[in-house]
């Protein structure tokens, strides 16, 4: 387990449940001090300076961790942090000490956290520590961003929109953001990032195709685990099993994982996908099932009640990443894949409303500050990244990119917190590559060829097999459409009709109207029971 807080050094916390295993003397009177009871971090020292990364950080033309690293210290400065967070992957949070100045920040999408204390007295990657440092004062509580965290998951999923959380007094430090303190300076600096993208779009899918392949292998293949033991992480879908597929060909002691619950149906659907890949592409298939009552309070401490109660199967993942030197896993491939249904981005903040309205029942000061923070979400995007072509349906695809890596880093913190993960489709190459699909190979999702057609196409060069096998996400086929591969698509639309049909039967069965505070209602089927509850520690009320 790793996290870091930077604070003077007259309050540095004292947490007896996890060990300190690094204290570094700045200045400024700070002190940055890491805990953890999993040394899943790494520094490289220079005298006084030094680079430590929290979560895994690689340079795709380098070989190692340790290299990257080394090499960073030597290069960074105010002009080359965007070109570090494009060129470096992974999903981490790095501090660089050089000279008499500190630099931090995440890697592209924001996969791992940082917070800061408006007072400018504390940073940290984790919420609770900031939280402790700024008080549980009902005065603190921001209730607008309270239930923004709940709207959200009627656009994607549960998350803060930009940089203020629902403590007034803690800022969440955003993708495109660095924070930089100077020796002497009385505060720290929050300083911007721009970045440049080629989001022009090309028709060709074989080419489209190979760049997918080359970029995911140039993420995912790293020579300092050739020999180790690399774990993928399994689910029903087509994504990690695009990934699972490529590291099995690199890695000869690659393994498999999958979680599993009897409370979660739908684990064992997937479970029923995955036996299939890991005999087709002959890799040993871990299966770790939840024990809740083993498993819940980790959990919610691990992701600091962040993450809903329908992740929770996770778990058992969690706490066993540290039997592997390296994971690797398919979080935002769906996103990066997908089609964009929206023509622009008036249309999608029409959609936006609709569904959050309803399903949050609130007064007229609530959505004005909701539609202002879509807009500054969407505005703060278009600033930080350049596209090449001005086309707003990439805008939403960035937008959905960033929701999913905030809603994600509670769980990628968590996992970090035991060994070392990688979401390759979670960095710059391959979003990049992502952003140059064609419209016209996003598919659709209600048609019987569905979407992601790249993503398919790619999987089949590398293993028809197995492309051949139905995904649980789509029930389609993760192969190109044909006449050969026309009757299962049509077996497959057929299923994804009656399952859709099925889903939306329960979906609406099991949701209820609940209050969250005076006059604020919401429906949910209870997936944020963890949330609800770390709210209540505050002394507010709530129903």
């Amino acid at each position: 387990m790793s996290h870091f807080i930077i604070s003077s050094q007259e309050s540095i916390p004292d947490n007896a449940e996890l060990p300190i295993l690094e204290r570094i003397h700045l200045f400024n009177n700070q002190t940055l001090t890491i805990f953890g009871t999993h040394p899943t971090y790494h520094i490289v020292r220079d005298g006084d300076n030094f680079i430590c990364s929290l979560g895994y950080a690689c340079a795709c033309h380098l070989p190692s961790m340790n290299d990257t690293l080394d090499r960073l210290l030597s290069e960074v400065n105010d002009y080359n942090i965007s070109e570090i967070k494009k060129n470096v992957l992974g999903q981490f949070i790095l501090i660089i000490k050089k000279d008499q100045q500190l630099f931090l920040f995440t890697d592209f999408v924001g996969g791992r956290n940082i917070f800061y204390n408006s007072g400018q007295s504390v940073i940290s990657s984790s919420f609770a520590l900031a939280e402790n440092a700024a008080g549980l004062n009902s005065n603190n509580l921001d209730t607008y961003k309270i239930i923004e965290f709940l709207a959200t998951r009627e656009i994607l999923y549960p998350c803060w929109l930009n940089r203020q959380t629902m403590n007034k007094k803690i800022n969440w430090l955003l993708p495109y953001q660095y924070i930089k303190i100077k020796a002497g300076a009385p505060v720290f600096e929050i300083r911007p990032i721009i970045y440049n993208i080629n989001n022009h779009k090309q028709k060709d899918t074989n080419s489209l195709s190979e760049q997918l392949l080359r970029n995911l292998e140039s993420v995912s293949y790293k020579k300092e685990f050739k020999n180790s033991t690399v774990c993928c992480s399994l689910t029903g879908g087509r994504d990690s099993r695009l990934i699972a597929t490529m590291a099995a060909r690199y890695y000869p002691n690659c393994q498999y994982r999958i979680a599993i619950s009897s409370l979660n149906k739908n684990s064992l659907k997937d479970l029923r996908v995955a036996r299939k890949i890991a005999r087709i592409n002959k890799k040993a298939l871990n299966i770790y099932e939840l024990n809740l009552a083993e498993h819940e309070n980790i959990y919610i401490k691990t992701t600091e009640g962040f993450s809903p109660t329908f992740n929770i199967t996770v778990t058992p993942i969690i706490i066993n990443a540290e039997k592997y030197a390296l994971g690797l896993g398919g979080a935002f491939g769906s996103e990066l894949f997908s089609p964009i249904s929206y023509t622009n981005v008036e249309e999608f903040y029409r959609n936006i409303m609709i569904k959050v309205q309803n399903s949050i029942k609130a007064d007229k000061v609530f959505w004005d500050k909701f539609d202002i923070s879509l807009q500054e979400q969407m505005r703060d995007i278009k600033e930080h990244y350049r596209l090449q072509d001005d086309d707003q349906r990439d805008h939403i695809r960035l937008f959905h990119l960033l929701i999913t890596a905030r809603y994600n880093s509670f769980i990628n913190s968590a996992i970090n917190q035991f060994g070392y993960q990688l979401e390759p489709f979670g960095t710059f190459p391959v979003i990049e590559t992502g952003l140059q699909i064609s419209p016209e190979y996003w598919g659709n999702k209600r048609s019987i060829i569905g979407d992601a057609l790249i993503e398919k196409e790619a999987l089949y060069r590398i293993s028809p097999k197995a492309a051949m096998v139905l995904a649980y996400s789509s029930y389609r086929p993760v192969m190109p459409f044909s006449f050969w591969s026309s009757p299962l698509y049509l077996w497959g639309y057929i299923l994804n009709i009656f399952n859709w049909l099925l889903e939306k039967t329960i979906h609406s069965s099991k949701k209820q109207w609940k209050q969250i505070l005076q006059g604020i209602y919401y429906s949910s089927d209870g997936w944020e029971r963890y949330y609800v509850n770390r709210i209540g520690k505050y002394p507010i009320l709530l129903r």
